[in-house]
């Protein structure tokens, strides 16, 4: 069942919701947002036009201000990287928020104590504790178990073990029988087996309607010859150096338009630089190209005009790149990891590619095959690519909105 923003605005008034408060490590304006991030954007803008008053707590970053309103919710940042999880559990035990840390009114009718109604607390490896202090409506959002990150975060191995250790046996424990929402079913079967949480739901993230096929007669296509685009934060576990090294391989050793592959890599990160040495030292400056930052009309542009949507990442919650481009109609094959897996609706048989949107491969020489046969299959891959707009056109951030509020709802 689609729902509208209605529907959400009468879930609200019945629950009597007048304010939701969500604590985040980052914010969507984060020069570090990712994914995590833009979900809980298109949440809090949603439930903020329903005529909830959200309240975003999150640390603070260079160039930003220590308070701003943004698409109808208020973001209040405080701390860094580390010390955000102390500071906003503090406020918000204590309720204070503003310029000068007085106590405010968030509910608009004289009542509010400078507390949310209901507390959404945003778990990206590190919990906020909200078990052991907060006695109102409240929940999680895992958009999935960092355990294959933390050996990417930390060098020293001890120290990753130890992440690794204290999330999924200590920081746990508390929200044993605590409402989590996930995005996807492989997710939640992880943190059900791996971190034991017993009351775990999934909403899947909506896709926004900017990403869409081009119109029949725009005069503008796919791109001459094959382009493969990828999408992400430049760090570590997005294994965006893989990438290069398939499509290398693939140019190498494929066989037709195989030859004349092109890689365009998206985003900005830490490991920019090495992979700017892997490029030169492939020699790979005419086919692989990376372009930095590009949002908005450009990225929609780009998505209408790729071949393929690539992924080799070790770890994702959902894999939202994948649902934009299959919105505009471009098919992905990507590896085989939770997130993806639901993202995609994959099989192995050019045959049945009019039933998905998308393969997921497991290793190198799986990878350089699906990705010939498709290149190299017209029909095949237009198949794939209107299988891939059906699946993204099932999702929707209203729906999403209204799910993840509904678990506050339901279990309060």
């Amino acid at each position: 069942m689609t729902r509208t923003l209605d529907d959400i605005r009468r879930l609200a008034q019945q629950a009597g919701f007048g304010s939701i408060h969500i604590l985040s490590w980052r914010d969507y304006c984060h020069p570090e947002a990712g994914g995590s991030e833009l979900h809980a954007h298109q949440i809090a803008k949603l439930w903020a036009a329903s005529g909830i008053n959200v309240t975003f707590r999150t640390c603070r970053s260079a160039g930003l201000p220590r308070e701003e309103m943004r698409d109808g919710y208020r973001i209040i940042r405080r701390g860094n990287k580390l010390s955000v999880f102390f500071r906003a559990a503090f406020a918000e035990a204590l309720g204070r928020g503003g310029k000068h840390g007085e106590v405010v009114d968030r509910r608009g009718d004289g009542q509010g104590d400078g507390r949310g109604d209901a507390v959404v607390e945003i778990w990206n490896g590190v919990p906020f504790g909200t078990p052991l202090w907060c006695r109102r409506p409240a929940c999680v959002w895992i958009h999935y178990p960092h355990t294959e990150l933390w050996h990417h975060t930390f060098a020293f191995k001890p120290l990753a073990a130890l992440g690794k250790f204290l999330e999924r046996r200590v920081f746990a424990l508390p929200y044993r029988n605590v409402p989590v929402a996930t995005l996807c079913e492989s997710s939640a079967t992880r943190l059900g087996k791996e971190f034991r949480l017993r009351n775990v739901s999934v909403a899947e993230p909506g896709v926004d309607s900017v990403f869409r096929r081009q119109e029949p007669n725009s005069g503008e296509g796919r791109a001459e010859v094959p382009l493969l685009v990828a999408v992400g934060r430049l760090r570590s576990y997005k294994r965006f150096d893989r990438l290069i090294r398939l499509v290398d391989r693939l140019r190498r050793e494929g066989t037709g338009v195989c030859q004349n592959t092109e890689l365009m890599i998206v985003g900005t990160g830490d490991q920019a630089e090495l992979l700017k040495e892997l490029i030169d030292s492939l020699q790979a400056q005419d086919w692989c190209r990376l372009a930095g930052s590009v949002g908005g009309d450009s990225l929609v542009a780009l998505y209408q005009q790729a071949w393929l949507l690539v992924s080799a990442s070790i770890s994702e919650g959902w894999g939202m790149t994948i649902t934009e481009a299959a919105a505009c109609g471009t098919p992905s094959v990507v590896s085989n990891i939770d997130g993806h897996c639901d993202a995609v609706v994959a099989d192995a048989d050019v045959a049945d590619a009019d039933v998905d949107g998308g393969w997921l491969f497991e290793g190198d020489n799986d990878f350089v095959r699906l990705v010939a046969e498709v290149l190299n299959d017209d029909d095949a891959r237009q198949r794939m690519g209107a299988a891939a707009q059906d699946r993204a056109a099932t999702l929707t951030w209203e729906n999403t909105a209204y799910m993840t509020l509904e678990l506050l709802v339901l279990n309060f």
